[in-house]
């Protein structure tokens, strides 16, 4: 049975190299509309832009991180949102950037059992 999803669900996740005294990101899944607009932008060749954008959608605070969690009004795929503040985000090293989003990205994909229905 396929599941409807939950926007609103928030998941702790640790970059896989940050080991002392590690951040907790948290994090969420990208809507069906949003994740198809990223779809679109990667296949554009526009996939490192389109993942800075799921970071700022998905990213709903962190634990331990020497910066304060702040978010802006932005157009992200189409709609105006709240989204952690570009100000932020450029501080941010971009590896962290492309893990945090990667596993966002894995996340809102559907399940094997969901697949196979």
């Amino acid at each position: 049975m396929i599941t409807g999803i939950d926007i609103n669900a928030i998941t702790d996740f640790t970059c896989a190299d940050d080991k002392d005294q590690p951040t907790v990101w948290k994090i969420g899944v990208l809507s069906s509309c949003a994740a198809a607009q990223m779809s679109q932008m990667a296949a554009q060749e526009e996939y490192i832009d389109a993942m800075f954008k799921v970071f700022r959608l998905c990213v709903k605070g962190w634990d331990n991180f020497n910066i304060e969690y702040k978010t802006d009004t932005a157009v992200i795929f189409g709609k105006k949102v709240d989204s952690v503040s570009m100000d932020i985000v450029d501080r941010i090293p971009m590896k962290v950037i492309m893990e945090v989003a990667s596993k966002i990205m894995e996340m809102s994909n559907l399940s094997a059992g969901e697949q196979k229905n």
